[in-house]
């Protein structure tokens, strides 16, 4: 076989490797597009099933500037109890409005609880003895990269005319937002914030309740991504941490976790 037929046949070859190494590179992609496809998907159908639960437990507390999120934990008797953020309530003065998922307006009073006392927790009460609402199912603390859905009362302002010059009439809008556990700190930071998660909360959904996929209860919204305000990335011994991690903090939306504070004795006083 002359070089020319020698040639020829090399360049066939290679041809041949090119396209199947073509092929495979296609197929994997392929795979990896439908993977992520199917993913997204998923989350999809857990949202559309937690939707419903997230907003009957959730409850918009109106401050004197604003509003801002609760939600609904217990129920004794003919009382109903809402844990939100101690900062939010710092907006208001008691009594409270807090309005329900149906649009009913109750008033509701703090209620006074020492183990709480160092966190950026609050407890409201109010009363509903003709009325039947949903109290959140209480979970475990998350483990990093687990599923979340924050939600809560946004403060995105809607205009009805473009041209309207009043910008008093607010409209909130209940959402929920998808991600997953960032981190999750051995030690809690000062005010009990330990759960990060890259869920983008913004003002407003301070509050309201982080859900695992289950729909259970695993902690509440206390701080967004990138705080502006003072330095809270200080640990609750008063030690700071290690610069590598700070920098994921910053980063990430802030949570308290519920499942060591609401025990069975908790609401007996």
């Amino acid at each position: 076989m002359n070089w020319l037929g020698k040639f020829l046949n090399f360049k066939l070859f290679f041809i041949f490797i090119f396209t199947l190494f073509c092929l495979q590179i296609s197929h994997q992609s392929l795979s990896i597009i439908n993977s992520t496809i199917r993913q997204q998907q998923i989350i999809k159908d857990i949202v559309a099933d937690l939707f419903p639960i997230a907003k009957a437990i959730t409850v918009k507390i109106n401050l004197d500037e604003g509003f801002a999120s609760g939600v609904l934990v217990a129920r004794q008797d003919k009382n109903y109890f809402i844990v939100t953020n101690a900062h939010v309530i710092r907006g208001g003065e008691s009594p409270y409005q807090i309005q329900t998922f149906d649009g009913n307006i109750y008033k509701a009073e703090i209620v006074d609880i020492e183990k709480i006392r160092d966190k950026d927790i609050a407890i409201l009460k109010f009363s509903a003895p003709n009325m039947e609402y949903l109290t959140a199912e209480k979970g475990k603390l998350p483990k990093k990269d687990d599923f979340v859905l924050a939600v809560g009362f946004t403060q995105r302002q809607s205009q009805d005319n473009e041209n309207q010059e009043d910008l008093e009439r607010i409209k909130p809008k209940f959402e929920a937002l998808t991600g997953k556990v960032t981190l999750i700190l051995d030690k809690p930071l000062k005010q009990g914030y330990q759960i990060g998660y890259s869920n983008p909360v913004v003002d407003g959904m301070s509050g309201g309740a982080i859900l695992n996929e289950n729909g259970e209860l695993v902690g509440i919204n206390a701080m967004r991504a990138y705080a502006i305000l003072g330095d809270p990335y200080v640990y609750e011994d008063d030690t700071i941490p290690r610069d590598s991690l700070r920098e994921l903090m910053i980063k990430s939306s802030w949570g308290i976790p519920i499942f060591n504070i609401f025990d069975e004795d908790f609401f007996k006083f």
